[in-house]
């Protein structure tokens, strides 16, 4: 719990509180809080910029020196009169195209440049797809840390299926294995690493456990059940109303893995199930404990089962120092998050469920769809090492 930021905790705990009395509601508010994106210098050009990587969207974007707002001038801006390598697109893409990112929204259009992962002297991708955003409303863009995103999801959600960073790198070779993860386990030394390194396998403990993409538009697997101290939470009103109907007709729950979300998150039913679960074996009641904040002498686990594996969090794993109430509860890091488009209802496995599960991203041969995985194995805590050191040892030399 000291991982997730105070301001968020404290949001979290007021957020449980109003559900569990059904007196209102911050769920804008908690879902802008809890989206912490890992960050990247890139060039745009030789222009250096600072990009959120998120696996919950596919486009690369950055904001032009064109957006005079305020929320624009916040952050750095990319100049492409001052680049030798940026190709104009707008005759053959000449629409502004809206982009909704969490809360906030930009308006941008489609061109091409040479963008460098790692700043001027990384790895280069030539003639990439990119929007230049002009315009951009909300708080979310509203900081200093970062100028645009590189998203690392599919293509079908990319704007008119243009090709993604990820995928182009993947059909030029760039990317060994094609895949990625991100080694969050020491919140003092957090990386993104590309490809697979010599040390790859020094990074987790067991098997990886390899689990299919039943949705190429998140990084989507089947989820087989949440149990709270071994007993299922998804049955009844509460499995129909949080899993769709697969193919065959029987319920199918769904997970997918989002970098861009520290928090857990699950559809509104099944969020209630497993905090009415909770509060009913661990703090049924203010005397159930002898001091605020103790905790009962039930302390269940909390266990989401993928593939017939369990992936089980003890309750200091999954609760935070943050009091509910009055009564001796610890918030839960997760909130509930209704994905309302037809890739729903979906559970997210946030930065939480990450840290202590190294979460690897692969793609099918060269980079498609097809045989995409999501490959799960217990973390170890990586040694210190420069993200920029990562990159330039985790890259696969590109193909002539």
């Amino acid at each position: 719990a000291g991982q997730v930021d105070d301001e968020l905790l404290q949001l979290l705990a007021l957020h449980q509180r109003l559900m569990t009395s059904g007196t209102g509601d911050l769920q804008a508010n908690l879902t802008e809080a809890s989206t912490k994106l890992a960050l990247m210098d890139v060039a745009f050009g030789d222009q250096v910029v600072r990009l959120a990587l998120d696996t919950g969207s596919t486009n690369t974007w950055v904001t032009s020196v064109e957006c005079n707002s305020t929320v624009c001038s916040s952050h750095l801006r990319y100049d492409p009169a001052k680049s030798k390598t940026f190709a104009n697109l707008s005759a053959a893409c000449p629409d502004v195209i809206d982009v909704y990112f969490g809360t906030g929204r930009m308006s941008a259009k489609m061109h091409q440049e040479t963008v460098t992962l790692g700043g001027r002297d990384g790895i280069a991708v030539p003639e990439q797809d990119f929007l230049l955003a002009t315009a951009e409303y909300g708080g979310v863009f509203k900081t200093s840390e970062f100028s645009g995103v590189l998203g690392l999801g599919f293509r079908s959600l990319a704007w008119n299926q243009h090709e993604p960073l990820f995928d182009h790198m993947c059909r030029s070779g760039q990317v060994k294995d094609n895949q990625f993860y991100f080694l969050l386990q020491d919140p003092a030394r957090q990386y993104f690493v590309m490809g697979r390194p010599s040390d790859f396998e020094s990074h987790f403990t067991g098997t990886l456990q390899a689990n299919p993409v039943i949705d190429s538009y998140y990084w989507t697997v089947k989820l087989d059940d949440i149990l709270l101290g071994g007993e299922s939470v998804l049955t009844g009103d509460v499995l129909n109303e949080s899993c769709p109907v697969s193919a065959s007709g029987a319920r199918e729950c769904r997970i997918a893995f989002d970098s861009g979300s520290t928090l857990n998150t699950m559809p509104t039913s099944a969020y209630h199930a497993v905090l009415r679960a909770y509060h009913r074996a661990s703090c049924p009641d203010s005397a159930s404990s002898p001091t605020p904040g103790a905790a009962n002498e039930a302390e269940p686990d909390l266990t989401f089962v993928i593939g017939g594996v369990n992936y089980t969090f003890s309750r200091d794993e999954y609760t935070s120092s943050a009091t509910n109430d009055d009564a001796s509860c610890a918030s839960l890091l997760a909130h509930n998050l209704d994905v309302g488009n037809e890739h729903g209802p979906l559970f997210l496995a946030g930065q939480v469920f990450q840290r202590k599960y190294l979460t690897v991203y692969q793609r099918g041969p060269n980079g498609s769809d097809d045989g995409s995985r999501v490959l799960l194995a217990p973390a170890k805590k990586q040694a210190g090492q420069s993200l920029r050191a990562f990159l330039l040892e985790h890259l696969a030399a590109p193909r002539p």
